[in-house]
């Protein structure tokens, strides 16, 4: 945490644009997750099938619906201390950034775990802490 507490502070324009703690929070069964579509060396990225909670997120007319997925750690990293450190820290980071940027060609951060960045201690799993994205169709 301290680390990224030290970088989000050295970007003036992250500190004047981040929205993260405007965005909705949800716990992990606040949602029902589809299949596994992406993955790279740190993240494993998940169609959300549908919200079993009503938020922001899910007030849109039916005809009009749009897509989420959900980007956490891969638990493979729990065997990697340091990888697992690395990828929390990225992870947090790109959080913070993405909730900063608001342009038409760059995916839009809509939520993230209640448990914030503790989430990753709170879950006592790698995926305690995730992020919710709009899906790219």
């Amino acid at each position: 945490e301290m680390r990224v507490t030290q970088v989000v502070s050295s970007s003036n324009y992250v500190q004047r644009h981040c929205t993260l703690y405007q965005l909705p929070r949800f716990e992990r069964d606040d949602f029902i997750l589809g299949d596994l579509i992406a993955f790279g060396g740190f993240s494993n990225v998940y169609e959300i099938e549908s919200f079993t909670v009503e938020s922001e997120l899910t007030e849109e007319p039916e005809n009009c619906q749009r897509k989420f997925v959900l980007k956490h750690l891969n638990p493979k990293l729990a065997f990697n201390a340091k990888k697992l450190v690395v990828g929390a820290k990225d992870l947090v980071m790109e959080a913070h950034f993405l909730s900063a940027l608001d342009h038409e060609n760059i995916i839009k951060l809509r939520g993230w775990a209640a448990a914030g960045i503790s989430g990753f201690a709170t879950a006592g799993r790698a995926d305690g802490f995730f992020l919710i994205l709009d899906r790219l169709s």
